[in-house]
């Protein structure tokens, strides 16, 4: 079974692969996938849907301990094995996985105006010979016979000034182009013409100096109102029960106009009163694939790894989450992902280069507090997408769970988020995680994670960030000390805290964070930690004694928060902050009015 889980995931990334090529090319070519292509991507969905009633059969012949139907579903799962491989040997297409399209049209240029829209994506081509042909396409012009670009641009450029009125949309732009070296002429008050782009990368509307108009989503009246008109124009009017149906399903759509179309599409001519009821969870109703093709295209044409993998890291946050800056930045660096640098302000302004540079991607999106940041839940569910397989993540933040299980957890993980639940209790056999680097248990909204077994850090020898605050724990457990490779420990508001091991083995620790506590000392080895650059101790009103610091006030770039000046020897090197009144006063804000109306709330907690 495990033979066959893995071939099938080599199979779909390969679906995967022929999907996005097909699609994007069905788009800007007057082409259609092969029915070959059609017909094999059919028996994919398939075999698929056939794996996964073997996996339910797996459980169900686990549970029964059963020889004779163990003996049947393996029989079972050698044969589709042959199944999936010989399906991956036929994705091998030898010919091309387009055809010509008989059914595409010709666009008729008219004399009074043109509206078309024509979608353009920088493939292998040239890209100004590439918006020529698509142009030329659009405009009816047979140009097969210009060799060279200034040619074909003098034509595009005759035939559009013949419009007295025209207006050209060039949809789903990915790179800037000088527009007159397509035969596009600027828009004057003469010519009368106006230009349309669309883009999701801000920098080709400033290069090519257009007016900037960002696109906001649909408020949900405005979402209900699409769901609405696209479902009642094939129906009788909805009843009002429907109704109030169809509002929280509209909702579901976060109010995105093709998510709602889409919705709407599947809900046509529906009139049963249980369909609509069971179509609150049917998230599967959406054609999730189809959604993802834009933001996925935005991933990809990140600059590199780094920014791929600091987006794919947002998504460890629960949804309609107002993520921290600096606190994402601060992951960011305990994970390696930005690079070291001779002092933290350096890394942190490669940090926020990073985030802005998503922002304009349009992956993230600028929160309601400036200094946060928010991830679209359809983006969040295109991240979980990409991390399900490589690299793997276990997102359950904010699902209220109770517990993870043990089988829950795998050997390639590599990122675990548990933040904002009501986990009671952690697998008492230690989960083996080698590659596991970030691991996020804070936030337990009742409080009842009051203990951690003793041997739950074994075999993750590679864990670079611990996040363990606003638990109620009591203590943490010995095997803490084997993380030698950890970077990053926050105990942040861990009011029932009594005790910690030594950390004098974590030798790799940078920051270390323990606030709000009910420890009488600082962990013993804290003074060994020579590689810390920050170290918070504030509002520990218990804590009665402190080792010599000696060794850190030498550090380069060292912050220490939650002691008094007097108690720690000054040092040209040494910055000593007040913690969170300092996070308070940094916040930016849109309205003066916010500050006022959130103070008593932060003061309350």
């Amino acid at each position: 079974m495990e033979t066959l889980k893995r071939k099938t995931e080599q199979l779909n990334g390969r679906n995967n692969d022929i999907n996005e090529e097909v699609n994007y090319a069905e788009q800007w070519s007057r082409k259609r996938r092969r029915d070959e292509v059609k017909l094999w991507q059919e028996d994919v969905r398939r075999i698929t849907d056939d794996v996964q009633t073997l996996e339910r059969q797996e459980l169900e012949v686990r549970g029964l301990k059963n020889a004779f139907k163990c003996a049947v579903l393996g029989k079972r799962a050698v044969e589709t094995i042959k199944e999936v491989e010989k399906l991956h040997e036929n994705g091998e297409f030898s010919n091309s996985l387009l055809t010509d399209d008989p059914t595409c049209g010709h666009a008729i240029p008219t004399t009074k105006s043109l509206a078309e829209t024509t979608s353009v994506r920088n493939k292998e081509k040239n890209w100004n010979f590439l918006m020529d042909d698509m142009i030329t396409k659009k405009l009816n012009l047979d140009l097969f016979d210009y060799e060279d670009e200034l040619r074909s641009a003098s034509e595009i450029h005759n035939m559009l000034s013949q419009k007295k009125r025209h207006l050209l949309i060039l949809g789903d732009l990915w790179k800037a182009f000088p527009l007159g070296e397509v035969g596009i002429s600027e828009p004057t008050r003469d010519n009368r013409c106006k230009l349309v782009l669309t883009t999701r990368l801000l920098e080709v509307c400033t290069k090519m100096n257009f007016k900037t108009v960002e696109m906001e989503l649909l408020t949900e009246e405005e979402a209900l109102n699409l769901f609405s008109n696209n479902v009642e124009g094939h129906q009788p009017l909805l009843t009002p029960e429907v109704k109030e149906i169809a509002k929280e399903v509209a909702k579901k759509c976060a109010c995105l106009p093709l998510a709602i179309v889409t919705m709407a599409g599947c809900m046509r001519g529906v009139n049963d009163i249980r369909e609509w009821r069971n179509a609150r969870n049917a998230q599967q109703l959406i054609d999730k694939e189809r959604l993802f093709e834009q933001p996925k295209f935005s991933y990809s044409r990140l600059k590199d790894e780094q920014q791929q993998h600091c987006f794919l890291y947002c998504a460890l946050h629960p949804e309609d989450c107002e993520i921290d800056r600096k606190e994402l930045i601060e992951y960011w660096i305990a994970e390696d992902l930005i690079r070291e640098m001779d002092n933290t302000d350096a890394m942190f302004d490669e940090g926020h280069t990073i985030l802005n540079e998503l922002i304009r991607s349009c992956l993230l999106e600028k929160g309601i507090i400036k200094c946060c940041v928010e991830m679209h839940d359809l983006i969040r569910d295109m991240a979980l997408k990409i991390t399900s397989t490589s690299p793997r993540f276990m997102v359950r933040a904010g699902e209220e769970l109770k517990r993870v299980l043990h089988k829950d957890w795998s050997k390639d993980l590599q990122r675990v988020s548990l933040i904002w639940n009501d986990i009671e209790k952690l697998p008492s056999v230690p989960p083996i995680c080698p590659c596991l680097t970030t691991f996020l248990l804070r936030a337990s909204l009742s409080k009842v994670l009051w203990n951690i077994p003793y041997s739950f850090f074994l075999h993750k020898s590679s864990l670079k960030v611990l996040d363990l605050s606003y638990t109620a724990i009591e203590s943490l457990p010995n095997s803490i000390s084997m993380l030698e490779n950890l970077h990053q420990l926050l105990l942040r508001h861990c009011y029932e805290l009594k005790y910690l091991s030594s950390l004098e083995k974590l030798k790799a620790l940078e920051h270390f964070e323990l606030t709000r506590s009910r420890i009488e000392e600082a962990p013993q080895g804290i003074e060994e930690l020579v590689n810390l650059r920050k170290l918070g101790l504030s509002k520990n009103d218990y804590l009665k004694y402190v080792p010599s610091l000696e060794k850190l006030k030498a550090l380069d770039h060292f912050e220490l928060t939650g002691i008094e000046i007097e108690e720690v020897p000054q040092a040209p090197a040494l910055r000593i902050i007040s913690g969170e009144e300092e996070w308070w006063e940094s916040l930016e804000w849109d309205n003066p009015l916010t500050k006022t109306t959130l103070q008593p709330f932060f003061s309350s907690c």
